[in-house]
């Protein structure tokens, strides 16, 4: 029996199996080997643990009460595309499993095929190693979408962020709001101090920004000292009141023990704002509406937030 990690969250593995006595056999090997493992009796159950439970990979049978196996297969091939994710998902199958069920489960995005009755070893040997191929997945997804310096999201990932919203307001109306953050004298921190501080700076304000906004707000480092932010379901009202509670915070982003006092008290933020559909409901204005409302910020006198102008 593996020994559970008390340092990392266990791997959660979805069971979408109708047959009680399979699905309680793969529910106690997969327990004993330290998984936190959920069954789904039918279709309808399984649809809705693969929101609530979020598996990090799927054992599913096929021929299961209420939908068909391929459509939940295809449910989570189009939940990986929205999210940027990878699940992987081993088909079960058995004696009246077809060649035209195996061809039309791959096409679907099955990763793998798991026969009954089950070889104990060659079931977890197949788990695991989805497992690695899903960690690896991870990992590469992480490099390709953040920036190594402050782990915020890079321009590659705030762009696509930026799409999926503009595509979320136009079928739901959900508003949401864009940030742009520009470093007050962080040029002098650099020159006076040199680059290593000024990355330690940039570090500070990275993590101290993904503190400050919320879990589904994204936080991504644009380049050099310009942050932005997308924040999903925020209007005007609420953005302004964002803008100036993270205008208020600059003590705690100040705290940077690399830097003496009176040039961290110089540190601060210039920030514009714009809001969809508010001030328009074109993502590319909505950007350039917020750099204007930045720079105005910096004119202004700077460590300041201001909106874009209603139009």
């Amino acid at each position: 029996m593996a020994e559970p990690n008390s340092k990392e969250p266990q791997q959660k593995i979805l069971v979408v199996e109708d047959d009680s006595g399979v699905s309680s056999m793969l529910k106690e090997i997969l327990t004993d080997e330290g998984f936190d493992v959920s069954v789904a009796a039918d279709g309808k159950k399984a649809t809705e643990l693969l929101s609530f439970f979020s598996p990090d990979l799927v054992l599913l049978d096929l021929q299961v009460p209420h939908r068909k196996g391929h459509e939940i297969l295809r449910d989570i091939r189009e939940k990986d595309h929205q999210y940027g994710i990878f699940v992987p998902v081993i088909v079960l199958t058995g004696v009246y499993t077809t060649r035209e069920d195996k061809v039309t489960s791959l096409n679907a995005g099955a990763d793998d095929f798991l026969p009954k009755p089950f070889d104990l070893v060659e079931l977890l040997a197949r788990v695991r190693s989805l497992l690695r191929v899903r960690e690896l997945y991870k990992r590469s997804q992480y490099l390709a979408s953040h920036d190594h310096l402050t782990r915020c999201y890079n321009r590659r990932y705030l762009l696509d962020f930026l799409d999926r919203e503009a595509e979320r307001y136009k079928r739901y109306k959900a508003p949401f709001s864009y940030f742009l953050i520009d470093l007050d004298y962080f040029k002098s921190i650099n020159d006076q101090f040199g680059h290593d501080a000024g990355d330690q700076v940039l570090m500070n304000v990275g993590f101290q920004l993904q503190d400050f906004f919320r879990a589904v707000d994204c936080v991504a480092r644009l380049g050099g000292d310009e942050f932005a932010i997308v924040l999903p379901d925020l209007g005007p009202g609420e953005a302004q009141k964002v803008g100036d509670r993270l205008i208020g915070s600059m003590d705690q982003i100040r705290k940077i023990e690399s830097l003496p006092k009176e040039m961290a008290a110089k540190i601060g933020f210039s920030v514009g704002g714009a809001c969809l559909p508010t001030h328009t409901n074109d993502k590319e204005e909505l950007m350039r509406l917020a750099d204007e409302a930045m720079y105005y910020s910096k004119k202004a006198g700077r460590n300041q937030f201001h909106l874009a102008p209603l139009p």
